[in-house]
Order: structure tokens, then C-alpha cells, then sequence
């Protein structure tokens, strides 16, 4: 993660297997939820890099992640076109 107004590096995401494809900021900017081809979104400590938990979904191969308008929900979609919350 990383400072745009500084181009400095915040933090680092750590706890990932394979590739990240899709990651997006809580609207407070607090966590980052991220996905990617293990099919396990995962959400982190925008500042700090910790990773606060892991999600097991029904697929693999991960193209999109995303929060639900209230915050309190995640959502995910793999390559098969595969919608889940």
C-alpha cells in the first residue's frame, strides 16, 4: 500500500498464495480486502499490513472482490463468472 501523495510505502500485504488480481479499500480506507487465484479473499490493516482474517469461498481463481454498501459484508466473483457473499 502506498502513500500517493508521497509515493511512499505504507505497508505491505503478506499472507497471500499466488497471484492478487483484485483488491479494494473499505470506504473509511481502514482495511483492504484483496482476492486472487487461491480463491481465499483475505482483509488487512491498511496501515499496519496485518492481516485480520481469511475467507473461504466455494471457487478458485478469484477475478473481483468487493464490500456491500453497509460495509458489514464482502462479496466475490471467480472466472466462472461465480457471484458469492
Amino acid at each position: 500500500v502506498w502513500d500517493l501523495s508521497t509515493g511512499a510505502r505504507v505497508s505491505t500485504l503478506r499472507g497471500s498464495y499466488g497471484y492478487l488480481v483484485a483488491a479494494r479499500f473499505s470506504a473509511d480506507g481502514n482495511t483492504v480486502l484483496a482476492g486472487g487465484w487461491d480463491g481465499a479473499p483475505r482483509l488487512w490493516d491498511s496501515a499496519s499490513g496485518e492481516l485480520l482474517a481469511t475467507f473461504r469461498g466455494p471457487s478458485i481463481y478469484l477475478v473481483d472482490v468487493w464490500f456491500a454498501p453497509d460495509g458489514r459484508r464482502i462479496g466475490a466473483r471467480d472466472w466462472n463468472n461465480v457471484e458469492w457473499e
